[in-house]
Order: structure tokens, then C-alpha cells, then sequence
């Protein structure tokens, strides 16, 4: 079946290319102009009580289908009223540090970046070449457990680099024990835990995962936040 469209291309100029096509367009058929007309759109919908024979668009190469369960309507585009131009943000827009979270600025976070051979995996393949890899700087090194805790559990997080979302810190996981904010004396309670095997997996989980996927070294995983 013949077809004919009007490309746009920034390599060759268009209007002369639509031109030509224009100054043909006679010698199309009654079908094939009836094909370059806008035409309303459809809803397509399963029906049970529905019984047709769908017509082939094709006839000849394409059969009939028979005993067709769908029901064609023409859909039309909700509308919206009283729509009007705001020229910059909209009234309540959080700017500065009362933004909402969303995809993080890397100068939050002190970090370098080098160009470098890494084997980040990319659409499941490994990357042959050199990869741009960020080294993230632990802002809590030489830190202890405790410390992390009080400034931490309790408190508003961020998590899910880089796709941020809040959280709130219930605890702070190393491989030994779990601390926790006591409510009376505001001071962190270390509870040895038995899930040694499991936080590990976790770790280099994460390790892996933004090492690999993501092109971002994020060092030796010491604590897990849970939230």
C-alpha cells in the first residue's frame, strides 16, 4: 500500500521537499487522500455483549475478524475552561531551601569527579569505554555510631538517590547493633541484633548498585539508616 507523508527534516529544506508533494498531491487516489485528512480519534473497548466482524484495512492480504468483542466510539479531548498564561511560577512555588525533594544538585554533597575506566553497566551491558564516576566524601568520617545516631534517628532524611523522597530515620543499623533514640533521657540506646548476615547483604548491595548502575562511588557502607 502506497504512503505518502510530509517529513520534517533540518538536513534538506522542508518547505521545498512539502512543495513538491503538494504539487502531486492530484494524483492521488480518492482512498489515498482520504488517508492524509485528519481524522477524529477512537476508543476501542472490550464488550462482551458486543458481536461484530471487524473489516480488514487491508483487503486481500489482511482477513476479516470475526466474532470481535470490541466497540469503537469516537473519542473526543476533554476540554478545559477559564485557562490563561501565568508568566513565571505559580503562587506557593518553594524556592531556595523550602524546596520540596526531588533529583538532588551534586554541590550539596562534597564529591569529585574523574573520567575513568569503571565497567559501569548500561542497559544490562558492561561499558567498554571511560565513564564520567563520582567519588562521594563521607561528611560523618571518624564519626561514632552514637553521634550518627542523635543527629540522625528522629529526623527528617532524604533517600533514594537521586530520585529523593523524605523519610524519617527510625534507627541506625552497623553489623553489631541497632541504635535508637531513647524518648526520656534523648540519648541513643545500642540493641545487639542477629541480623548480621542479612545487613551485610544490604551493604554491598548498595555499594554495588551505585557503584555500578549509577557511576557513583559511594566508599565502604559502615551504617544503614532505617526509615
Amino acid at each position: 500500500m502506497p504512503h505518502y507523508g510530509y517529513p520534517l527534516n533540518l538536513f534538506f529544506d522542508c518547505l521545498s521537499t512539502i512543495g513538491s508533494y503538494i504539487g502531486n498531491y492530484y494524483k492521488l487516489t480518492a482512498e489515498e487522500q482520504k488517508r492524509n485528512k485528519f481524522e477524529p480519534s477512537w476508543s476501542i473497548r472490550y464488550d462482551p455483549s458486543c458481536l461484530i466482524t471487524y473489516p480488514s484495512p487491508l483487503p486481500g492480504f489482511f482477513p476479516d475478524l470475526h466474532n470481535c468483542n470490541s466497540q469503537m466510539t469516537k473519542y473526543i479531548l476533554p476540554t478545559l475552561g477559564g485557562l490563561r498564561l501565568i508568566k513565571g511560577l505559580c503562587e506557593g512555588a518553594l524556592l531556595g531551601k523550602d524546596t520540596i525533594a526531588g533529583f538532588p544538585l551534586l554541590c550539596f554533597s562534597p564529591h569529585k569527579g574523574d573520567l575513568e575506566f569503571h565497567i559501569v553497566k548500561i542497559h544490562q551491558s558492561e561499558r567498554k569505554g571511560d565513564s564520567i564516576v563520582i567519588r562521594i566524601e563521607n561528611p560523618y568520617q571518624g564519626n561514632k555510631d552514637e553521634d550518627l545516631a542523635i543527629s540522625l534517628v528522629r529526623n527528617q532524611v532524604y533517600v533514594g538517590y537521586p530520585f529523593l523522597q523524605d523519610a524519617r530515620a527510625v534507627a541506625l543499623l552497623d553489623d553489631l547493633f541497632r541504635y535508637t533514640i531513647d524518648p526520656l533521657t534523648k540519648r541513643p540506646q545500642g540493641i545487639p541484633h542477629n541480623w548480621m548476615i542479612s545487613w551485610k547483604r544490604s551493604a554491598d548491595s548498595l555499594e554495588y548498585e551505585y557503584s555500578k548502575k549509577g557511576g557513583t562511588v559511594i566508599g565502604l557502607v559502615k551504617v544503614i539508616v532505617h526509615v
